[in-house]
C-alpha cells in the first residue's frame, strides 16, 4: 500500500512539474513581436546616444557562456540615460526560451529569424543573417562570422566598436562619455 502512495505521489509531483513547464513555455512563447521589425529597431537605436547589441546563437558555446557570464551580468548596469542594450538572437526562435529558462535569465531580446530550421544549415544561416542585418542597418561590413558579436553603435547608426565581450563595449562607451564631459568642462 505504501508503494502505491509513493507511486501516486511521484506521478502527482511529476504532473505538477510538467504542467509548470508547459505553463512557462506558453506564457513566454515567442510571438511575432519578438522578430526584429526594421522600423521599430531604427527608432530604438535613436532613443539613446549609444546602444550595445549582443548577437547570440544558441548552438555556440561561447555565446552561451557570454550570455550567462558577461551580457546578463552587465545588462542592468548598462541601461541608463545614455546607453541601452539589446540581445539579438541569430539562431532560430525555438531555442531561446528553453535556454533562458534553464539559466534563469530574464532579458528582452529580438530575433533575426523566426521559426525553426535545419540543424545542418544553422551555422551558415545564423552567420549570414547577422552579417546582412549589420550591413543593412549600419552599413558596416563584418568580416568575421563569429558568435557572440558585440557592437557598440551610436544613435546615427555608426558602428563604434566590435568585440566578443560586453565589457569591452561598456569600457569604450564610458571612454566616449568621459571625452564628452571633458569637452563640456573646457568649453565656456
Amino acid at each position: 500500500m505504501k508503494r502505491i502512495y509513493i507511486i501516486v505521489g511521484t506521478l502527482f509531483l511529476f504532473s505538477i512539474i510538467v504542467g509548470t513547464q508547459f505553463k512557462y513555455d506558453s506564457e513566454n512563447s515567442i510571438s511575432t513581436n519578438k522578430k526584429i521589425n526594421t522600423d521599430e529597431f531604427k527608432e530604438y537605436i535613436k532613443e539613446k546616444p549609444y546602444t550595445i547589441l549582443y548577437f547570440w546563437a544558441s548552438w555556440c558555446g561561447f555565446s552561451q557562456a557570454g550570455l550567462i557570464n558577461d551580457y546578463s551580468k552587465n545588462y542592468h548596469h548598462i541601461n541608463n540615460d545614455t546607453v541601452q542594450s539589446l540581445l539579438i538572437v541569430a539562431s532560430d526562435t525555438n531555442s531561446i526560451n528553453s535556454f533562458m529558462q534553464s539559466n534563469d535569465i530574464h532579458l528582452p531580446y529580438k530575433c533575426l529569424y523566426e521559426g525553426k530550421y535545419s540543424v545542418v544549415t544553422r551555422n551558415t544561416k545564423d552567420g549570414s543573417n547577422m552579417v546582412s542585418f549589420i550591413n543593412n542597418m549600419f552599413g558596416y561590413k563584418i568580416k568575421i562570422l563569429g558568435f557572440p558579436t558585440v557592437l557598440l553603435v551610436d544613435s546615427s547608426f555608426t558602428s563604434l566598436m566590435e568585440s566578443d565581450k560586453t565589457t569591452d563595449a561598456v569600457r569604450i562607451y564610458r571612454y566616449f562619455e568621459r571625452q564628452k564631459l571633458s569637452k563640456n568642462k573646457k568649453s565656456p
